[in-house]
C-alpha cells in the first residue's frame, strides 16, 4: 500500500479475506438464491445473470478487521501491514435492486440478510434501502475479464485485432516505444511456475519452445537468472561469497533439497568463500525438516558474514529458515531485503475435512508455531521442536524488490550487500545486480 499509486487497486492487489478456506465454486453449477419475503423466489446462474443490464461503479471497500489491534499500537514494519485490509476497485454487474424487484418485494421486507458460499457460510444484515440505492451483483472488476479472453476488447471498439494488442508507449524521456502482445489462452502456459515466474524475464522452457518473446532487461541480476530452477548455487568471486538460493522447500520436478545441500557443502569445501549469500526471498515453504539440522552447520563454515535475504514472497518454510539463521548466529547473520510474508505466529500441518453434501474440502490446520514467543503451552504447538525463535525478522539492511529496480536490472540486495562489506567498487556480478 505504501507503494501505491493512485486510486485503483490493481486487482492482483485487492486484499482477501476468507473464512475456513477459499471456496471451491464451479461457475456452471454457482447460483443465486434470492427468496423470504419476496412473491417469487428465483435461483440465477451465471447465464442468467448476464441477460440483465450492467453498470460500472467504482467503490471503496474495507474489511471489518482492518488494523484491529495495531490502532492501539503498531507492530508491523509498513502500511501495508497495518492497514491494508483497504481496496478501491471499479466493479461491473447487475444492480441488486433489478433482482430483488424481479422476485416481488413484499412490503414489510426491510433488511437483507447475504450468506455466502464459503464453509463458514457467512452471513451480513444490510438494510433494503441501502441494497435498493447502490448495491451490486459484481461479475467482473476492473476489465480483467476483457482482457483475460481473446476477442472481447476487439469487440467492445478497444482494440484494432482480436488475437492480439498493438501498444503504443511514451517513455519519461519522450520516446515512443511499439509493442505488440499476441493472445495466448491459459491452456497453452506452462504448468508448475513458481512465484519468481512472474518477475523473471526469462522464456519458461516451455515458452521457449512456442518462440515466445519476453521483455528482457539487460543486464538480468542474479535472483532471476535460471529462472526454471528450484535450487541455485553461484560463486560470486566480486564479492569473495558463495550466493545460494532456494525457491522452494521440497523436492520437484527432478531437483531435491538433498541435491541442493550437496553442492552446497561442496563449493565451500571447494572454493572457501569468506561470506554466504542465501535468498529466501522467493521461497514459498515446503518441509523445513529437509534443511534444519544441516542449517545450524553453515555459519561455523563461513568465516565472513551470512547474509540472508527475505520478502514479501517468503512463507512457511521459508520464514523458519530465515529464522533459524538468525537465532543460530545472530551476531554473524545479517537479514536483507524487506518484511516476511506473513506473521512469526501462524497454523500449518493438518489434514483435509471434506463436508459430505457439497464435497468442499476445507484444510484443517493442527500445528501452531509461535517464532517469538514460543507455544510450548499449548497442546497444537508445532514449531518449538525446531528451536528457531527471533525477536522480529526485520531486514538489517532495507532493500526492498521495487518496479525501478526491475526495469533498471539491478538487485537492491546484492546492492545493499555490497555496500555493507565496504567495496571500492561497482562490480557487475554475474552480469548484473
Amino acid at each position: 500500500m505504501q507503494d501505491s499509486y493512485g486510486t485503483i487497486t490493481p486487482s492482483g492487489l485487492h486484499y482477501e479475506r476468507h473464512h475456513n478456506g477459499i471456496p471451491n465454486i464451479d461457475p456452471a453449477r454457482h447460483r443465486l438464491l434470492v427468496h423470504g419475503m419476496v412473491d417469487r423466489p428465483i435461483k440465477y446462474s451465471l447465464t442468467d445473470l448476464k441477460r440483465f443490464p450492467t453498470v460500472s461503479r467504482t467503490y471503496f471497500l474495507e474489511c471489518s478487521g482492518n488494523t484491529f489491534t495495531e490502532i492501539l499500537q503498531a507492530q508491523e514494519p509498513t502500511v501495508q501491514r497495518t492497514h491494508g485490509l483497504v481496496s478501491t476497485s471499479e466493479w461491473t454487474g447487475v444492480p441488486l435492486s433489478t433482482l430483488l424487484k424481479e422476485t416481488g418485494l413484499k412490503p414489510q421486507a426491510a433488511w437483507v440478510l447475504a450468506e455466502g458460499a464459503d464453509a463458514a457460510v457467512m452471513t451480513r444484515s444490510v438494510p433494503l434501502d441501502k441494497c435498493l440505492s447502490d448495491a451490486l451483483v459484481v461479475r467482473r472488476w476492473n476489465l480483467e475479464f476483457l482482457v483475460e479472453n481473446e476477442g472481447l476488447l476487439h469487440a467492445a471498439g478497444l482494440a484494432r485485432y482480436a488475437d492480439r494488442l498493438s501498444l503504443e508507449l511514451r517513455l519519461v524521456d519522450g520516446r515512443l516505444i511499439h509493442r505488440t502482445l499476441k493472445f495466448a489462452p491459459k491452456t497453452a502456459l506452462p504448468t508448475g511456475q513458481i512465484a519468481e515466474r512472474v518477475w523473471s524475464p526469462a522464456p519458461w522452457p516451455e515458452e521457449a519452445e512456442k518462440g515466445w518473446h519476453a521483455f528482457d532487461p539487460r543486464p538480468t541480476p542474479l535472483y532471476l537468472q535460471d529462472g526454471a530452477r528450484l535450487f541455485r548455487v553461484v560463486r560470486v568471486p566480486e564479492l569473495q561469497a558463495l550466493f545460494i538460493q532456494m525457491r522452494v522447500h521440497f523436492d520437484m520436478n527432478g531437483e531435491t533439497v538433498a541435491d541442493f545441500r550437496h553442492k552446497v557443502d561442496e563449493e565451500i569445501d571447494e572454493y572457501h568463500p569468506r561470506h554466504l549469500i542465501v535468498d529466501l526471498r522467493f521461497d514459498t515453504g515446503g518441509d523445513i525438516d529437509a534443511t534444519r539440522d544441516w542449517q545450524r552447520a553453515l555459519p561455523a563454515r563461513i568465516p565472513g558474514r551470512v547474509y540472508v535475504l527475505v520478502g514479501r514472497y517468503t512463507f512457511s518454510a521459508g520464514i523458519v529458515a530465515a529464522a533459524a539463521f538468525k537465532h543460530d548466529a545472530p551476531q554473524q547473520v545479517r537479514l536483507v531485503g524487506e518484511g516476511v510474508g506473513d506473521r512469526l505466529r501462524w497454523w500449518s500441518e493438518g489434514h483435509n475435512v471434506c463436508m459430505p453434501d457439497s464435497h468442499y474440502c476445507l484444510h484443517l490446520t493442527t500445528g501452531l508455531w509461535d517464532l517469538v514467543h514460543g507455544c510450548a503451552e499449548r497442546a497444537e504447538c508445532y514449531g518449538d521442536k525446531y528451536d528457531a525463535r527471533v525477536v522480529d525478522l526485520l531486514p538489517d539492511l532495507d532493500a526492498p524488490l521495487t518496479p525501478t529496480s526491475w526495469l533498471s536490472g539491478r538487485d537492491p540486495g546484492i546492492d545493499a550487500i555490497e555496500r555493507d562489506l565496504g567495496s571500492t567498487d561497482r562490480p557487475r556480478v554475474m552480469g548484473g545486480r
